[in-house]
C-alpha cells in the first residue's frame, strides 16, 4: 500500500511540476481538504503563485491557519466585505487599503473567498480619474462638489452615516 501511495505521490508531482513549468493554470475540485491542503503545500513548495478560491470566508480562514503548518510564507486571506446588510451601525464595511496592497503587490499565495470575487473594486485609473484635491483655503463651490460625488456614486443623504454617504447643506 505504501508503494502504491508513493506512485500516486510522485505522478501528482509530475503532473503539478509540468503545469508549473507551462505556468499554467488549473483547477482541481472533488478532492477532500486534507488532500488540497497536502497539494497546495506541495503547489507552494514547488515555487508556484497561488490563487486558491473557496467557498466561504471560514473555509479561507481555516484553510489559512491550517496551512501555517505546511509552509514558510503565511497565505494572505483577501479582505472580503466584514459584515451584513444588518450592521447598520458599523461605517466601514470594507478593508480598501488592505485590498489596494494585495492588488499593488500580489503575494505567493493568496485565498480568495468566492464572494470577494464578485465585489465592486474600481480600477487605479477610476481613482486617478475621479480625484478630487482640496487645499487648505480654496473656495469651493458646494453645489458643483456635491454634483461631483453624486456623479461618482456618492448618496446624498439628510444624515451621511455609512460608507458612499454625503451631507450637503446647500
Amino acid at each position: 500500500m505504501r508503494e502504491f501511495v508513493k506512485n500516486i505521490n510522485n505522478k501528482i508531482s509530475e503532473k503539478i511540476n509540468a503545469f508549473i513549468r507551462k505556468k499554467a493554470c488549473f483547477a482541481v475540485s472533488g478532492i477532500t481538504n486534507t488532500a488540497k491542503l497536502l497539494l497546495l503545500s506541495q503547489i507552494a513548495a514547488a515555487g508556484a503563485k497561488i490563487a486558491f478560491i473557496t467557498e466561504t470566508e471560514q473555509n479561507a480562514l481555516k484553510f489559512r491557519n491550517d496551512l501555517r503548518e505546511f509552509l514558510e510564507k503565511e497565505p494572505v486571506v483577501f479582505p472580503y466585505q466584514d459584515g451584513s446588510i444588518y450592521d447598520a451601525n458599523r461605517k466601514n464595511l470594507y478593508k480598501y487599503k488592505a485590498q489596494a496592497e494585495i492588488i499593488n503587490n500580489p503575494p505567493d499565495f493568496i485565498i480568495i473567498p468566492e464572494k470577494a470575487l464578485f465585489e465592486k473594486f474600481p480600477s487605479k485609473e477610476f481613482f486617478r480619474q475621479n480625484e478630487i484635491k482640496i487645499k487648505l483655503n480654496d473656495e469651493i463651490d458646494p453645489a458643483a462638489f456635491a454634483q461631483n460625488l453624486v456623479n461618482l456614486g456618492y448618496k446624498r443623504k439628510t444624515i451621511a452615516a455609512d460608507t458612499g454617504e454625503f451631507r450637503s447643506e446647500e
